[in-house]
């Protein structure tokens, strides 16, 4: 069973794994084409979308098309990166019209074969959800269900990060996976102020991929949502 990488933007993948059963991620932005380049600064940043959006072997681009979800079995929490302020009014819900987050993505290693892809999200929107409320047996996809016609726990903005160590899954080795989201959010009922962090991480064995299915080495999923204060910075 892969992982999967391009799924549809905040609703199902375009083969749903059941990997997602017990914790996923979802990420988009796999169909999006490269921007002009972003003005140099005149002070220096470590941001990388301020470099050319395309050279020999990188690729830079941002895109609004969608975002992340995490999971989790033990603390029956699911967070959200990228949908909207309101996120039954995404544009993948009817009648929706708003779009994602905007997230920057830049891949590296396309002369040598092997893409190493890291996506970054600053001030984004965080929903979390519980995952006893997602529907399985809706007809459709049950995340965008829930995303579409549900009701989130709590809600506010953050950071996302993706790193992929081989994307397009082409290396034959062992590929690493990791998805954080970090950021403050306020419990819709009792306006309490929370601090969430989410994570997953998955290693596979790619030997063999696509004739020999992966072997999925390291599999971990947390979600924690704090009140702000009870575990440090």
């Amino acid at each position: 069973m892969r992982v999967p990488r391009c799924l549809a933007a905040l609703g199902g993948p375009t083969h749903l794994p059941a990997v997602l059963a017990v914790g996923g991620a979802l990420l988009i932005g796999c169909d999006a084409t490269p921007t002009e380049s972003v003005q140099t600064p005149t002070a220096p940043t470590f941001n990388f979308v301020n470099g050319p959006s395309e050279l020999p072997n990188v690729v830079r681009f941002s895109t609004d098309a969608g975002g992340f979800f995490i999971p989790d079995e033990n603390s029956g929490l699911i967070v959200v990166e990228g949908l909207p302020d309101n996120p039954q009014t995404l544009y993948l819900c009817e009648g929706g019209t708003n779009p994602a987050s905007t997230l920057d993505w830049q891949t590296v290693g396309w002369l040598r074969g092997v893409v190493h892809a890291l996506q970054t999200g600053e001030d984004v929107n965080i929903h979390v959800y519980r995952l006893s409320d997602v529907d399985f047996s809706f007809p459709g996809d049950p995340f965008l269900h829930l995303w579409c016609a549900g009701t989130p726990l709590a809600a506010g903005a953050g950071r996302a990060k993706y790193v992929d160590n081989d994307f397009f899954a082409v290396g034959g080795k062992n590929n690493a996976v990791t998805v954080q989201i970090h950021g403050t959010v306020t419990d819709l009922q009792t306006e309490e102020v929370l601090r969430v962090r989410a994570l997953l991480h998955v290693v596979q064995n790619l030997a063999g991929y696509p004739d020999v299915p992966p072997t999925t080495k390291q599999f971990k999923t947390q979600v924690q949502l704090d009140p702000i204060g009870a575990h440090g910075p």
